[in-house]
């Protein structure tokens, strides 16, 4: 019965067809004894790229959203400040739009315009731990960005339904290593480390599922939403037998 759930009965009748992609990418790598650094281009374009979109009553159904293209530049570097200690980051900017089709120049649903991270990480093989702090950008829900033309025609003002603004965390860990067991006799190593997600408690909207497409408010049953989970302590015990 679940399986049937994702079943397409008529593929012809949504154009169902094979996906096919052309990827093309550039890149660099820098290194020296501190900064290790590098840089990447890409641009993949996926024909017959398939929406699947997720109904209230769970059934999903999927269309042909004609031709894609994801394109973009991911940049990454860490630079060792003294000892085990250094600053790290990483970010991206892309653009992913639909090319041929239906959706032609709307945004592809759940691909982030810009993705960043930056902190702090330390390592000296006894103690370690990071403070990061995590961005991801504005993006649209699952169905990706739809046409709202209906809406606009009939002077009403919420043509955006499921688009989700950027979110961000700052999470945080320490931890030890070491053979403390080893004066009675026991060599094992022995981690532990305590750590927190999502310090500042931040509850954004993170996905979005369903068809927006003819929708008025958010006040409806036809979108699923997805949340960032709460604050989160957690810990950990690791033994090397």
């Amino acid at each position: 019965m679940g399986q049937a759930r994702f079943y397409v009965a008529n593929p012809d009748f949504n154009n169902i067809q094979p996906q096919t992609t052309t990827n093309f990418q550039i890149g660099a790598v820098y290194k020296n004894e501190k900064l290790t650094a590098d840089i990447a281009l890409y641009q993949i374009t996926a024909n017959n790229f398939p929406i699947t979109i997720t109904n209230p009553d769970k059934t999903v159904n999927y269309q042909n959203g004609g031709t894609a293209r994801y394109r973009g530049v991911e940049m990454e570097l860490t630079y060792q400040l003294m000892g085990g200690l250094a600053l790290t980051a990483n970010g991206s900017i892309s653009d992913a739009r639909f090319l041929e089709g239906q959706y032609t120049g709307l945004y592809v649903g759940a691909a982030p315009r810009y993705t960043a991270m930056g902190g702090i990480v330390y390592d000296d093989g006894h103690f370690f731990g990071s403070l990061l702090h995590k961005q991801v950008g504005d993006q649209w829900g699952s169905a990706g960005q739809r046409s709202f033309a209906s809406i606009y025609a009939a002077g009403l003002t919420n043509p955006t339904l499921n688009y989700i603004p950027s979110y961000a965390s700052t999470d945080a860990v320490i931890g030890a290593r070491g053979q403390w067991l080893k004066e009675w006799g026991y060599d094992n190593k022995i981690e532990v480390k305590f750590g927190v997600n999502n310090i500042a408690d931040n509850r954004s909207v993170t996905g979005i599922s369903g068809d927006p497409t003819g929708l008025l408010s958010v006040n409806n049953t036809k979108l699923t939403y997805s949340f960032m989970a709460g604050r989160l302590f957690y810990g950990g015990l690791k033994v090397d037998f």
